[in-house]
Order: structure tokens, then C-alpha cells, then sequence
């Protein structure tokens, strides 16, 4: 159903008047530092996604610093055929620890 365009009423108030801007700028103000008064304010939730962040980048960085290291290692050991083979050993060696019960700990530090 379509209105037509004299019908069309807006709920935006407009402040012509400063003193009016003024205080509800005043308003906006005092709201938020009421906010930024409670113990579970902005600060808190940055901080809580902050840690969140860390922790996601530890795991990240993790798996990137075993990858490099098994790099390090195998190219070290067999030159550039274990640069290339680095990558699927590390992988058939965590699907190993997967299957033997007492190296889980080892094959779920890999994934």
C-alpha cells in the first residue's frame, strides 16, 4: 500500500534552537560518563575482546612457528627435498599421535 507524499509524517524532531542542542548535548555527555562509570563499560568489553584477540593470534602464531620449525628442521636434515617434504611429514606425524592414546596431548598441541 503506498501513501501518497502528503500523508508522510516524520518522528525526527529538529532543534532549531542552541539552547536546546545545548542541553541535550549536555544530556549525551553526562549519559556517557555515567556509562564509562559501571564496571562492565566500554573498557571492559575492549579489553575482553583484546584478550580473546591474544589468545586466537597465540594460536595462530603457534601453528605457524611449528610449521617454520619443521621447515628449519627438515631442510636442514635433507635440503630442499625436506623443505618440501616438511610440511606432509609434520601432518602424518600429527595423524600418528592422533591414533596412539598416551601422544594425544602431542597430536592436539599440532592441531
Amino acid at each position: 500500500m503506498r501513501l501518497p507524499a502528503n500523508e508522510v509524517h516524520t518522528q525526527t524532531q529538529v532543534l532549531d534552537d542552541p539552547h536546546e542542542s545545548a542541553e541535550v548535548t549536555s544530556a549525551a555527555r553526562s549519559r556517557i560518563t555515567e556509562l564509562l562509570q559501571k564496571p562492565f563499560d566500554v573498557r571492559s568489553v575492549a579489553l575482553t575482546g583484546l584478550f580473546i584477540l591474544a589468545i586466537l593470534y597465540t594460536m595462530y602464531f603457534t601453528r605457524s612457528v611449528i610449521i617454520l620449525l619443521s621447515l628449519t628442521f627438515w631442510g636442514w636434515m635433507w635440503g630442499i627435498v625436506g623443505v618440501i617434504l616438511a610440511v606432509p611429514i609434520l601432518a602424518a606425524f600429527k595423524i600418528f599421535c592422533a591414533h596412539i592414546k598416551p601422544m594425544e596431548p602431542i597430536a592436539e598441541f599440532l592441531s
